[in-house]
């Protein structure tokens, strides 16, 4: 695209082409791929419908995608409208579109890495009338953005003067910038070296076995121990839809994802999950046998430890450990990175 040339022609399809992230040179194609089919099959379950936008210039390129799920209460957790507000929007549409995320704290909002700058910003402009648009044709009065990174954001920030709301939620990110453990450990405060240094020689000290495995292999072995954390806090979902989900996206990912188990007596015990998306890991879920604690210091080595020990090895740039108990990654060393929400009237 060059300035002067037409607007992007947005199309609107009902699946998503298998190449199209690969044209548009995504940071993980197989990343956001495996992420977006399986939101595809979640909200089918539900009878949502799901919309891909993509954006092609003058010779026909595809240049931007947005996937727009059309969906009605009771919404996920993450994207529900009346949770997701400081101070609550006091709004309670029939129906709402999610663009680019329809429950995850990613984003898929796309742009052409070949286009940069005010073209850029050109393309996702369109790929928002194109989301309204078609707000209007589904009878949503709402189209919301839901977890926006620094980049996306940039992109939309013509919207946010007339936006009807805006959140602004923070993750946690650590650099990878050591060259072993021992490194990572002397970069944190010296307040925080001593209980590290602990936790670490009574996880390797203990009984368990620590294996990585690919997810396909482990999926259902794990599953019971994601249950039993989700319903911990609350959240009441079956082994077996774990599993299935797991499965799924081990197939999609192949290499691009690992578990880690932690075994004892050749049962698993705890788990956590790693995606890579390019060089970024993503820990996604952590799971326990809560009746198997000891005093090995699982958590912390398993959804820390572990993934820092590795992506150090394998040269990683960044591990991403998502939205909530800031304060505990925090003192692991993590930095934030902000996430925006905007909610746009149709």
């Amino acid at each position: 695209m060059s300035p002067g040339s037409s607007p992007p022609r947005v199309e609107e399809h009902g699946r998503l082409d298998a190449d199209l992230l690969d044209q548009l040179d995504a940071a993980s194609a197989k990343y956001h791929g495996g992420v977006m089919e399986l939101l595809h099959l979640a909200q089918l379950r539900r009878g949502s419908s799901i919309s891909y936008l993509i954006a092609r210039d003058d010779h026909g390129k595809p240049v931007g995608l947005a996937p727009v799920y059309t969906a009605t209460p009771e919404w996920e957790g993450p994207v529900d409208p009346a949770v997701l507000f400081e101070p609550p929007v006091p709004v309670t549409p029939p129906k709402l579109c999610l663009a680019g995320s329809a429950g995850t704290y990613d984003n898929h909002l796309a742009v052409a890495a070949s286009v940069g700058g005010s073209e850029a910003r050109r393309v996702a402009r369109a790929l928002v009338e194109g989301s309204l648009s078609l707000a209007r044709k589904a009878g949503c009065p709402y189209v919301m953005w839901p977890y926006l990174d620094e980049q996306q954001t940039l992109w939309l920030e013509e919207y946010r003067a007339a936006a009807t709301a805006i959140s602004v939620r923070d993750k946690a990110v650590l650099p990878v910038i050591w060259g072993s453990f021992e490194d990572y450990v002397m970069w944190l405060p010296h307040s925080r070296r001593t209980d590290v240094r602990r936790s670490r020689r009574r996880f390797l000290g203990s009984a368990l076995d620590v294996r990585e495995q690919p997810l396909v292999d482990v999926a259902t072995e794990v599953a019971p121990l994601m249950a039993q954390t989700e319903k911990r806090y609350g959240r009441d979902i079956e082994a077996e839809q774990i599993a299935s989900y797991f499965m799924l996206l081990g197939t999609y990912l192949d290499d691009d994802g690992f578990a880690l188990v932690a075994r004892k007596n050749d049962r698993p015990v705890a788990s956590s999950i790693v995606l890579a998306c390019g060089d970024r890991w993503i820990l996604r879920a952590w799971g326990c046998d809560y009746a198997a604690l000891g005093d090995e210091e699982l958590y912390f080595n398993l959804v820390y430890y572990e993934p820092i020990t590795r992506a150090i090895e394998r040269g990683a740039a960044l591990l991403d450990f998502s939205v909530g108990a800031l304060g505990a990654k925090m003192r692991r060393g993590c930095a934030t990175e902000r996430l925006h929400t905007i909610l746009i009237r149709a």
